[in-house]
């Protein structure tokens, strides 16, 4: 972890660059400074003037007094490399560069981001950015950037809130947010390129910042895959929700990042399960993530996925209902006991069914306080929503509508807050939406974090086992044929089903007498991943005669290819579900592991569970459990159930190969994977390999070397 205490909490702040122009950047960053009553040093720096504002100003850092901890830099793009050699000749460890036109610009902008990087390596300086909007730290009055949601006259309020962004103008969006609803926060970085500070790095600063409850990022690629993974983590042990908008999700996505930051999106799935494994939640929307940020702030996290609706609109909580349940949410019925303890608060005309229904003849504080405390007390709920319009409500009302359960409550209000509401909704003690479908987003994304809690300590009290190591090395010469794919794999702990290679008639004959009819044959072609694509794959041979008829037909495939004849005989699998089980190196996170709808159509279906590898037999359990076919291997329509034991064996020995050769194998498929009957195991049946070029490496590993 950096230790970003001088950056982020200075006694003595730099601005290189400021100047009495009003509008330029410098000029702008000063009075930031000023406007917030920064209470440490600060020093203007310009070549040419002995004042800027009223300050004594200094022609360079080198001639400045000593002990500044942060140079806030804001002069033209060639001249920033030479102000980051005076930072290291003057001891200044931080530079907040605040100029644009490098990494993120074609032409000689990455060029001269590897020059401004390489001069604060040499000189042991970190950055932030460059094209940066700079930092906020709310608590100690610092506001060190530019920006209109950082002057004095939008000020947020000090709250538990911290916001980091790859992205100036969404951070302040995000920031702009916060402010006009009164929620509180606590520190704001704007992180830009991040040639060399990332986001991981603030992050990792906010999980440890006694000042901060909720954290939120906006990011458009993440360089330090494994850090933020550990974050994620971090995040759950200490109980401070990250919450991540991860965008690039589409070509057109992706496109724009590209031209944004000169970054690579990554593939989409894999971010999915990578912050699911480790615990951060990941939105789509700002709404969202503003809305979920302002439930949390309140400290009340649901574990459970049963939720209570109390209404005072039967349409509106029937709108509810249906969202709700969409996300995956339940709405279980009161208990007779409970419906008998409501019916003393409900008008006879309105319902004590979920949504209980106070019909707008009921309405009021107190018969909503009183049912939502029967309902928190039954133990029957885990969370509750009540809709109440925000119109003549006033806030020591909802205060007491919150002190009435000890359960995450969320307010929907049909009706859009009066104008005097506005500036305290992110005060409210019950957080309030406008939509049901905001609600249930929140409500499903919140239980997220719960059970990412509860999945950290009950793993921190009964650790799971590690899957064991596999030691035998890959070069990648292996996915040069089949033969030596086969052969590594069983090497591995994974065989496959008894299997000869042959190069004639007469050879495929003898090797299927051998295995023992009914045999499969494949045509073996170096480089040929989907036999079945060109008409390579014959079942269920039962005799001499079939298999070679096979091979004459097999050899017709191969001399259209203008490959060599050679076949693999292998030993028919019995009926079974078959599943692909996979691996990748991801450029982002490094080794990920795959299970999915296997044979022909695996593709086509696209029904896969992603971890990153690898994997112990019980996480890979949990892949299988999430998928569709999930069914037909705990034994649906009368089928036995299928062997889930085995095939997640299969799974974690799979991730840790993958592991094991992240730096020689680029991708491994089983496919398929026929799972029998409980007890009876798995047959591996197909497989293939993708060697990974020399030159290849992930953005993780380069992300994660020392500057």
């Amino acid at each position: 972890m950096t230790d970003l205490d001088r950056l982020l909490r200075p006694r003595a702040i730099a601005v290189v660059g400021a100047s009495p122009t009003p509008g330029s950047l410098g000029a702008t960053a000063l009075a930031t400074l000023r406007s917030y009553d920064f209470p440490g040093a600060l020093y203007p720096i310009h070549p040419a003037r002995a004042e800027v504002s009223g300050l004594p100003a200094y022609p360079s850092l080198r001639a400045a007094p000593p002990g500044i901890d942060v140079a806030v830099v804001a002069v033209a793009a060639e001249r920033v490399p030479g102000v980051i050699e005076d930072c290291g000749a003057a001891g200044v460890p931080f530079a907040v560069v605040l100029t644009s036109g490098f990494g993120e610009v074609g032409g000689d902008g990455p060029q001269r981001q590897a020059e401004l990087v390489a001069a604060a390596r040499r000189h042991g300086v970190r950055l932030v950015g460059p094209n940066s909007l700079g930092f906020l730290n709310q608590t100690d009055g610092v506001a060190a950037g530019f920006g209109v949601g950082m002057a004095g006259r939008s000020r947020p309020e000090q709250g538990a809130l911290a916001i980091v962004s790859q992205s100036g103008g969404m951070g302040l969006s995000i920031l702009n947010r916060a402010t006009l609803s009164g929620l509180g926060v606590s520190t704001f970085v704007s992180t830009g390129n991040e040639a060399d500070l990332a986001l991981a790095d603030f992050v990792e600063d906010a999980l440890e910042a006694g000042d901060t409850r909720v954290i939120v990022a906006y990011a458009e690629t993440v360089r330090q895959a494994g850090r933020l993974v550990a974050a994620g983590r971090r995040a759950a042990e200490v109980r401070k929700p990250l919450v991540i908008a991860k965008i690039g999700a589409t070509e057109a996505g992706g496109r724009a990042v590209r031209s944004h930051t000169g970054s690579l999106a990554g593939a989409d799935r894999v971010f999915d399960a990578a912050f699911r494994q480790a615990g951060i939640v990941r939105v789509h929307d700002l709404e969202d993530m503003f809305d979920l940020a302002t439930f949390l702030l309140r400290g009340r996290v649901p574990t459970g996925d049963r939720v209570a609706v109390v209404t005072q609109s039967g349409g509106g909580g029937a709108w509810l209902a249906d969202t709700l349940e969409r996300e995956g949410l339940v709405l279980p019925q009161p208990s007779e006991a409970l419906k008998a303890t409501l019916r003393a608060f409900v008008p006879d005309f309105g319902s004590v069914l979920n949504p209980v229904d106070l019909t707008a003849s009921g309405i009021s504080v107190e018969a909503f306080a009183s049912v939502i405390g029967a309902m928190s007390a039954s133990g029957e709920y885990d969370a509750i929503v009540v809709l109440m319009p925000l119109l003549d409500v006033a806030e020591e009302a909802i205060a007491g509508i919150a002190a009435a359960t000890e359960l995450p409550i969320l307010g929907f209000s049909h009706w859009l807050p009066t104008p005097a509401l506005r500036p305290r909704l992110g005060a409210l003690a019950v957080p309030y939406v406008t939509s049901p479908a905001r609600a249930a987003r929140v409500l499903a994304a919140a239980l997220g974090v719960g059970r990412a809690w509860q999945a950290h300590a009950a793993a921190a009290a009964d650790p799971p086992a590690p899957p064991e190591p596999v030691t035998v090395a890959a070069t990648g010469a292996e996915a040069a044929s089949d033969a030596a794919t086969f052969a590594l794999l069983s090497a591995a702990g994974l065989a496959m089903a008894d299997w000869r290679m042959a190069g004639s008639r007469t050879e495929a004959v003898a090797a299927a007498t051998r295995i023992g009819f009914p045999v499969a044959m494949k045509l073996s072609a170096d480089g040929l991943l989907h036999k079945s694509d060109v008409g390579g794959v014959r079942l269920g041979l039962t005799s001499a005669g079939e298999v070679g008829a096979a091979w004459d037909a097999l050899a017709a495939v191969a001399d259209g290819l203008g490959v060599p004849r050679r076949a693999l005989v292998q030993a028919m699998a019995p009926a079974g579900v078959e599943i692909i089980v996979g691996t990748a190196v991801d450029p982002i996170f490094g080794p990920v592991v795959m299970a999915g709808a296997g044979g022909i159509h695996a593709e086509v279906l696209r029904d896969v569970s992603l971890r990153l590898a690898p994997v112990g037999v019980d996480e890979a359990r949990a892949m299988l459990g999430e998928l569709k076919v999930a069914p037909l291997l705990a034994g649906a329509r009368g089928r036995p159930p299928a062997d889930v034991d085995a095939l997640a064996a299969v799974v974690s020995r799979l991730s840790a190969a993958a592991a094991a050769w992240r730096e020689t194998i680029a991708e491994i498929d089983l496919n398929p994977v026929v799972v029998l009957a409980r007890g009876e195991g798995v047959r591996l049946v197909d497989a293939a390999l993708v060697a990974r070029a020399p030159s290849e490496q992930t953005s993780e590993q380069i992300s994660e070397q020392p500057a």
